[in-house]
């Protein structure tokens, strides 16, 4: 009987070269589970003559749908009576009894276990197992393609994706990163969506899908100021892009016709509907307001005083549009007149209106500012010793305008005043 520290193993035969050797195996057993055998050559020098089931096959990686050749690599130096292959359920052909070569495919995804089982003469059965056959998803899988409707207004939802997807191993599941679960999906903003496809195989692969739309619409308005008063000889113009050219414009609901402009108004506010080639709408309401006198950008308005507190500062007012002449009020007093200057004066805020020929007005707010005041600061180094000319003093200023004099009473002209006694 087995020992502690024995293997599994039976005692090695000494074996008589020229002769034959068998091994009879008494497998009485109430479960039926029978047994397995292993010979282990790696300490002698006998050959085991069979019988010995084995085969090769290539490739060891397939995609799905691609084929594995089975070859037999069975030996014995008697007659193998028959073999049975078994490549498993998910494998066609999935049994077979000859010897082969056998071409076989399998359709799910997986390391395969292939088993071989052949009979030799006087009834000696032996299997042999393979698990290296690789079966995977490859890139190819699915053939998937979509008919595609972009939406027919800017940033409306009427995007549609018609999906078709095809490959021998359907049905398939989707699944959208919107959370639909539909083969189709349609109500689509514009923008790129992703679905996730499952076939029966448990194959699955991630596919994108874009829906496109019109550029949004934009617009710019030119607009011409009636005059003042009640004029109603104002006019404007929007220039439209985006959406499907051409446009249709509605002005203040008089129905659509195909002018951009609205002229011969007056100060209000007016409303447009623009409407495109795909019947896709937007509405603005654009405000025209009565002439407003400008100042001239071109033009200093405002020159300050010379100096802090002094009063010989100015203003010139210069108007770039309405109708010459013009009035002023410079608010001294005097009512309006045809001076548009007020000179002599300190800083301050000053109010000033304006009426053109046509009675339009403008109302302007200037604000005349002092430079700020001069400060001034003596640095002072004494002499060194008694007697010496090594003192100086240096005059530092702040504020002001520009750049400053100087004038020492020793007729010094710089800030610093030095070789002083």
């Amino acid at each position: 009987g087995c020992q502690a520290g024995d293997n599994n193993f039976a005692r090695a035969v000494e074996m008589v070269a020229g002769r034959s050797y068998a091994i009879v195996i008494n497998n009485f057993s109430d479960s039926g589970a029978g047994f397995s055998i292993e010979f282990d050559q790696s300490p002698g020098t006998g050959t085991f003559v069979g019988p010995n089931a084995g085969f090769n096959f290539t490739p060891n990686q397939v995609c799905i749908g691609e084929t594995v050749t089975f070859t037999d690599a069975s030996s014995f130096i008697g007659n193998i009576e028959s073999y049975e292959w078994d490549f498993g359920t998910t494998a066609t052909p999935s049994r077979l009894s000859t010897i082969g070569p056998h071409s076989v495919v399998f359709n799910t995804p997986g390391f395969k276990t292939v088993l071989l089982e052949i009979t030799a003469e006087r009834g000696c059965i032996v299997t042999h197992v393979a698990l290296t056959v690789e079966v995977v998803c490859c890139d190819d899988h699915f053939d998937a393609s979509a008919d595609i409707t972009d939406v027919e207004c800017p940033d409306s939802a009427d995007g549609v994706i018609d999906l078709t997807v095809t490959n021998a191993y359907g049905p398939y599941g989707y699944t959208w990163d919107t959370g639909a679960q539909t083969e189709d999906v349609a109500g689509l903003l514009p923008g790129t969506y992703f679905v996730t496809v499952v076939d029966e195989a448990t194959c699955e692969d991630v596919f994108p899908f874009t829906i496109g739309s019109p550029p949004p619409f934009t617009f710019d308005t030119l607009i011409t100021m009636p005059t003042c008063n009640g004029g109603t000889d104002g006019e404007v113009t929007l220039v439209v892009n985006g959406g499907t050219p051409p446009y249709e414009y509605n002005w203040e609901n008089t129905g659509f016709g195909p002018s951009n402009t609205l002229s011969n108004i007056s100060e209000g506010d007016y409303t447009i509907v623009v409407r495109d080639a795909n019947d896709c709408v937007f509405t603005q309401v654009l405000e025209v307001r009565e002439l407003e006198l400008a100042l001239d950008p071109a033009v200093q308005a405002i020159v300050q005083p010379s100096c802090f507190g002094f009063d010989d500062g100015s203003i010139e007012i210069v108007i770039n549009n309405g109708l010459p002449p013009y009035m002023y009020d410079f608010n001294q007093g005097g009512g309006f007149d045809n001076i548009n200057t007020l000179n002599n004066i300190p800083s301050g805020t000053y109010i000033v209106d304006v009426l053109d020929a046509n009675l339009c007005s403008g109302f302007f707010e200037l604000v005349v500012t002092d430079h700020p005041p001069l400060t001034l600061e003596l640095e002072v180094q004494n002499v060194s010793c008694f007697g010496e000319s090594d003192g100086s003093v240096n005059a530092v200023v702040g504020g002001g305008f520009g750049n400053y004099d100087y004038a020492w009473n020793n007729g010094v002209t710089t800030a610093l005043n030095d070789q002083l006694v």
